[in-house]
């Protein structure tokens, strides 16, 4: 059966590796928080991925998400399995360690990927309630998912289980994406901050190519710096500072895109499309 597809957020060829622009790391955050109803700390945004992730917390066992509006609950970021909605505890060279955020991200973004629940070419999330037979544009079952939301029991909804479309090709590791995910970290990071400085100074430039003294794009770097930023080895105090120059932050924000350029095109060229052969070459 073909797979039923929606448009949410990305674009057709967006990966799900890096935000694409400042503009849709802050607005794609935003737009998570106000049309499917997640609050904040149930939100991780971060730069390395295109789309914010819903985040489980606490003894959250099950997809019902009551705070979600009934109408998003089709999207497959819900339903993740637990193997992937968690973190790891994983061993790496002998030492232990929790999964951080950056590297989740970056393994929900590959296993996403190469589950075929977003495809990259229409930029398209499978619609997981429609496998169940649930649409969300008809009311009445609307009424059905809301229901289930707040506790009732229902067959169809409570038999969904993600968890064979991310089970790796004979042969291939159970934890292939993480780790790809910590082969591909430091390029990742690195790649996000080029992506973001760069977008950063488009804004900060008016339509003739000039420096602009909008005031209101300075405090959108300054807005976003100190999250995406923040592990940028050298000082980059200019961006986190709404009154610092024009001249300033331009200049800072050349020095991290032309600094660390080799890495975003060493990232382009080593990953294609993730598939559960391992998404990286080499």
């Amino acid at each position: 059966m073909e797979t039923s597809r929606r448009r949410y957020m990305t674009r057709p060829d967006e990966p799900l590796l890096l935000a694409s622009s400042a503009a849709d790391h802050v607005g794609r955050y935003t737009q998570m928080v106000e049309e499917m109803g997640l609050p904040p700390e149930k939100i991780l945004s971060t730069a390395v991925s295109s789309v914010p992730l819903p985040v489980r917390q606490g003894d959250q066992l099950d997809h019902r998400w009551p705070e979600v509006a009934a109408e998003a609950m089709w999207h497959p970021l819900l339903w993740l399995p637990h193997q992937l909605a968690g973190r790891y505890n994983a061993t790496v060279d002998g030492e232990n360690f929790r999964e951080t955020d950056t590297l989740w991200a970056i393994r929900v973004a590959l296993e996403l990927s190469a589950s075929g629940l977003y495809d990259i070419e229409t930029g398209g999330w499978a619609d997981v309630l429609a496998s169940v037979g649930i649409d969300v544009d008809e009311e009445s079952d609307l009424e059905r998912v809301a229901a289930w939301q707040a506790g009732e029991v229902d067959a169809d909804l409570d038999s969904i289980d993600l968890t064979e479309l991310f089970a790796p090709e004979p042969g291939v590791s159970q934890t292939w994406a993480m780790e790809d995910a910590i082969r591909l970290e430091t390029l990742v990071v690195e790649s996000s901050w080029v992506r973001m400085a760069d977008d950063l100074i488009d804004l900060v430039h008016a339509a003739d190519g000039s420096p602009t003294e909008d005031e209101d794009a300075r405090r959108m770097v300054a807005m976003i710096a100190p999250d995406v930023f923040a592990d940028v080895p050298f000082d980059v105090d200019e961006l986190c500072d709404p009154d610092a120059t024009i001249a300033a932050v331009l200049a800072k924000l050349s020095e991290v895109a032309n600094l660390y350029r080799p890495t975003l095109a060493e990232l382009e060229q080593l990953v294609e499309t993730p598939d559960q052969a391992g998404s990286t070459a080499g």
